[in-house]
């Protein structure tokens, strides 16, 4: 429930342009695909009949992946699902075939604080996969200042990104709960 609660609360500030262009969905350690069901749910909520050319979903277990897979199929059949079985250090660029005239919707859930992989390779993969406009959806619980700085320090590597909510809440400071989240939302030509 808390991480559902808190991918919906980031949704939130997603612009409506979103919901009138053409979206492929990149879950980065996608897990078992809740950030992408949490997606598809949100704008089912908002009545948005989005158009979704595709959802990558990129995660290292394998066992974790085929689970995404079926969970987000069952949610939206006719969803087309690209699946990529690696770990975030071994993506490449040519593991995307992304069209520079689709806005992409970048969903990084409890993955960006995590410092078992190269945030500038990473980085540079984004940039160099990714032409066009892109939204970048990260959330994390908040932990300590120098796991809330890697969020902060992935949105500061991207040319003039425009923030679109940025919230860092302890343990009781989110109101009406008892849970925390960082949140960072950005859209970034690149």
């Amino acid at each position: 429930k808390m991480h559902y609660v808190k991918v919906i609360s980031a949704l939130a500030s997603l612009p409506d342009e979103v919901f009138t262009s053409q979206i492929e969905i990149y879950d980065w350690g996608c897990g078992q695909g809740l950030a992408t069901m949490c997606f598809l749910e949100y704008f089912q909520m908002q009545d948005e009949n989005l158009n979704i050319k595709s959802a990558t979903l990129i995660e290292p277990s394998e066992i974790a992946i085929k689970r995404a897979s079926l969970h987000v199929k069952k949610f939206k059949n006719d969803l087309t699902i690209i699946t990529k079985n690696k770990d975030l250090d071994s993506i490449r660029p040519d593991d995307f075939n992304s069209s520079e005239k689709t806005i992409k919707i970048h969903l990084f859930s409890n993955i960006l604080d995590i410092d078992f992989f190269s945030m500038s390779d990473l980085v540079t993969n984004l940039k160099d996969s990714f032409n066009g406009l892109n939204y970048f959806i990260c959330v994390s619980p908040y932990v300590t200042e120098q796991k809330t700085q890697r969020l902060n320090d992935f949105v500061e590597n991207f040319e003039n990104p425009e923030i679109l909510s940025e919230i860092t809440e302890r343990k009781g400071e989110w109101k009406g709960t008892n849970w925390s989240r960082v949140i960072r939302v950005f859209k970034a030509e690149i």
